[in-house]
């Protein structure tokens, strides 16, 4: 089996693998997933992250689905066209909504330069970003690592405040969370219910960290 841990060494991201099948640590780059109908369009953005990054293809938002639906774990972030058959890029933002794990993922949306009209619809749908065409290299990584180190810190604030096993808010950011509450002067009045699980440590033993 192996176990993971995700590191940032700047500009690239990386999974530390321990197997233990192969006896040995190994430092693995994350996936980019690449969706654009343009097989030129992918070759160009290939060899702009080539080098950084493991970049998968996909020619239209279905094909994008499947991809992450298997390697969403490996998967760093989306770099998505708008215009495509089958199913176009916002399709692809609505279907990414319904599930917690896809919309975890950053998309970034490329669109055509200065056409404001997509870029709005793009983050309204749930775009975290876009890149315009044709492509400025520098620009494109750049605004990649910005996301993915803004992902990570999010990330670790989420791993800071919340229960591993849970995932609801852990004791000490309960209380501040409350008491920012309570005394936020909103004129509202609040009741408070006390609920205890009997013999949950069990669980908490056996399934948590």
């Amino acid at each position: 089996f192996e176990i993971r841990v995700r590191i940032f060494i700047q500009p690239r991201v990386f999974y530390l693998l321990f197997d233990v099948c192969l006896g040995g640590i190994f430092m693995v780059a994350q996936k980019i997933l690449v969706v654009d109908d343009n097989s030129i369009n992918r070759a160009i953005l290939k060899k702009i992250l080539g080098a950084e990054y493991v970049v998968l293809e996909a020619a239209n938002g279905e094909e994008a689905l499947t991809i992450l639906n298997h390697e969403h774990c490996d998967i760093a972030a989306v770099l998505l066209d708008i215009i495509m058959p089958v199913m176009d890029g916002y399709q692809f933002l609505t279907e990414r909504k319904k599930s917690r794990i896809l919309s975890s993922i950053p998309v970034i949306a490329m669109t055509q330069w200065e056409d404001s009209s997509t870029e709005l619809k793009a983050l309204e749908y749930g775009a975290t970003d876009f890149v315009p065409k044709p492509y400025e290299p520098t620009v494109i990584r750049q605004r990649l690592v910005n996301i993915l180190l803004l992902r990570e810190a999010a990330a670790l604030r989420n791993t800071a405040e919340r229960d591993d096993l849970t995932r609801v808010y852990n004791k000490v950011t309960f209380y501040q969370k409350t008491a920012e509450k309570i005394l936020s002067g909103d004129g509202k009045e609040y009741d408070i219910i006390y609920a205890n699980i009997e013999q949950f440590k069990l669980i908490n033993d056996l399934f948590g960290s």
